[in-house]
């Protein structure tokens, strides 16, 4: 049996994938977010830097306050699924789209002088976001706002089905979308003291910073990384490792 630790929306598609490929699963949900508004004055010198399905989300519940940044701003994009869920937007201009926030910073770096000397950088986020990222480019001398237009909030406990099954060896793997996730699943197994309990489980994270992380805990054994960052390409690692 599979864990999914994925807000509820992305857990329920997750779930439909492994359902496909015959695969059981239990959903638990260990992060959700609610959407706050914050006044943008909108400047036709700005930049919006998107990384997640949730801000855009948070722009399009507000789309009327935001309607002149959805409408005349430019946008740089991490993900297609975020590019996708910004493009229900009709009129939005988006300038540059890439896979992950490594190519996102190599194209920040490429055009820094564009970005230090003549626009403003502001970046749409959650109240937990990818930090390795914004000291790099501030290293690099990229002025980066940052603009928190939705809260991440952590569950308290893990479901009573959850804490059953993995004391009975029933959850073979564990899904990891973000580090904060992952965080947040360790805070909560120590709470339960289930670390010795979950040693074999085999852990896949969605990315190398995730893995780091889970690692350094020493709670799993066995950890594996997708060879891309999309839900596609861990579902084919988990699979391949299941053979």
């Amino acid at each position: 049996m599979i864990l999914i630790t994925r807000p509820f929306e992305e857990a329920q598609i997750l779930a439909k994938e492994f359902t496909k490929l015959n695969l059981n699963t239990v959903m638990d949900p260990l992060i959700s977010f609610k959407s706050t508004y914050r006044k943008i004055k909108f400047k036709e010198n700005s930049y919006y830097l998107v990384s997640s399905l949730q801000a855009v989300k948070s722009l399009l519940k507000y789309q009327n306050q935001y309607s002149e940044i959805l409408n005349e701003g430019r946008f740089l994009v991490i993900g297609k699924k975020v590019r996708n869920e910004l493009k229900k937007n009709n009129n939005i201009r988006i300038k540059k789209i890439t896979e992950n926030s490594d190519e996102m910073y190599d194209y920040l770096i490429k055009n820094k002088l564009l970005f230090k000397n003549k626009f403003n950088l502001i970046y749409l986020s959650g109240s937990i976001i990818n930090n390795d990222f914004l000291r790099a480019l501030k290293h690099k001398k990229i002025s980066v706002k940052r603009v928190i237009i939705y809260k991440v909030i952590p569950t308290k406990k893990l479901k009573r089905k959850t804490v059953s099954l993995l004391k009975q060896n029933k959850i073979k793997q564990i899904v990891l979308f973000s580090s904060y996730t992952a965080h947040t699943l360790i805070k909560l197994l120590s709470s339960e003291k289930l670390k010795k309990k979950v040693s074999k489980i085999q852990v896949f994270s969605l990315s190398d910073r995730i893995d780091k992380y889970v690692k350094k805990s020493r709670f799993f054994e066995k950890t594996f990384v997708s060879a891309k960052p999309n839900q596609q390409s861990l579902i084919k690692v988990l699979t391949l490792k299941k053979q």
